[in-house]
């Protein structure tokens, strides 16, 4: 496995706003690598933001906050550092620091309303000087703000290289595949939009090529996904993926709707898959069992954050968050007797602290999120 960075995600947050009063923080400022040829894996229950980070990574949603990057390249940019340098560029033309200003009056309005008259006082005052003084903006850093927000509406956009080069396996393969339109047009749609093939017959041959690498038969072609069983569907989402020979594939609970022997065939398929293309995937699951079969690396997310991460040795022969021990001790032993004596570590997050907590290093391959008490008070565990 090669070490060069094929995907860096820095500070992502995605935030959805439900109401004038309500904002659900799905994933709130997170931060990890993918090398290249590695299957980098996020795990954690229903809710925690794995399928949300996902779905940032690939652009079917604008992101909050945060930078991604893949191949070197900065490929999407937070709507907040976007708006930023607008507010930024706005405010320079009239020759002052709004952001400053706007945060003067907006103490003041906020002292209005209590009793601090001093401090009401004093702020008035800053907020007089600072509009009196005015920062001034030079010309050069103007034209420099502007070539940043033009390259940023540059970044979101989603361009022919991207659409290749990521591609995306989603969780339900019924839901996923259109059910009016033929195996071979599903698979060959990409390969069409993108202008990679020519004719219908070099289409047909592509399709078939990659229909006999996840294990399906060329008589498939022309049915419909009804047509087919859950496992089939979901070799069709993968054909459909891989036929694009992207870099890297995100791979969102693709074995989740699937029975455990089929589930163990995708997997395997995955794998082969891999080996062959050098392909790079970024799994996401809840199944830690199958978890450790395909992964390389391990991150645990909880609550929009990423509470540990590190090998797979890391995780699960040494874990250190309690919400990471608690779902290694969810998962259910083959054996009857060992399953009837085993305990289960209920998660108690009361006094865990996840906003004052820091990526804390256990070593050059493992971290976990916690503040400097709860990580020495874990480790004498």
């Amino acid at each position: 496995m090669s070490r060069e960075v094929l995907l860096k995600v820095e500070n992502l947050k995605q935030h959805f706003k439900v109401s004038k009063k309500q904002t659900v923080m799905a994933v709130d400022g997170i931060s990890f690598e993918i090398f290249k040829g590695e299957t980098f894996s996020l795990v954690g229950e229903s809710g925690s933001g794995k399928s949300t980070t996902g779905r940032s990574i690939i652009k079917l949603y604008q992101i909050t906050d945060g930078e991604i990057y893949f191949n070197n390249k900065r490929i999407s940019i937070g709507d907040k550092q976007f708006k930023r340098l607008k507010h930024i560029i706005r405010e320079s033309k009239e020759g002052y620091d709004g952001k400053k200003i706007n945060e003067l009056r907006a103490e003041v309005k906020r002292l209005k309303s209590t009793t601090h008259t001093d401090r009401l006082k004093e702020y008035e005052e800053k907020l007089s000087n600072a509009i009196n003084t005015k920062v001034k903006i030079n010309h050069k850093d103007i034209e420099e703000l502007k070539l940043d927000l033009r390259q940023a509406q540059v970044d979101n956009m989603v361009d022919r290289d991207f659409r290749q080069k990521m591609q995306m396996i989603f969780q339900d393969p019924m839901a996923s595949l259109n059910p009016r339109k033929k195996v071979i047009d599903i698979i060959g749609q990409g390969l069409v939009v993108n202008g990679l093939v020519s004719s219908e017959k070099e289409k047909e041959e592509k399709v078939i090529a990659i229909l006999e690498k996840v294990g399906l038969l060329k008589d498939h072609l022309h049915r419909y996904p009804h047509q087919f069983s859950g496992g089939q569907r979901q070799r069709i989402g993968i054909a459909r993926a891989m036929i694009m020979n992207p870099d890297f594939v995100i791979a969102d609970e693709a074995i989740s709707a699937l029975d455990v022997s089929i589930q163990a065939q995708v997997i395997n398929l995955l794998k082969a898959l891999q080996e062959e293309t050098g392909v790079t995937y970024l799994f996401i699951a809840h199944d830690l069992s199958m978890v450790k079969y395909i992964s390389d690396r391990v991150g645990v997310m909880h609550k929009g954050h990423i509470v540990e991460m590190g090998t797979v040795e890391d995780v699960y022969e040494n874990p250190v968050h309690p919400y990471t021990k608690s779902l290694l001790s969810a998962i259910p032993e083959p054996n009857p007797r060992l399953e009837k004596v085993r305990k289960r570590d209920i998660y108690d997050q009361k006094n865990i602290n996840y906003t004052g907590g820091k990526i804390q290093h256990l070593s050059d391959t493992h971290t976990v999120l916690a503040t400097d008490y709860e990580l020495e008070k874990w480790l004498e565990k």
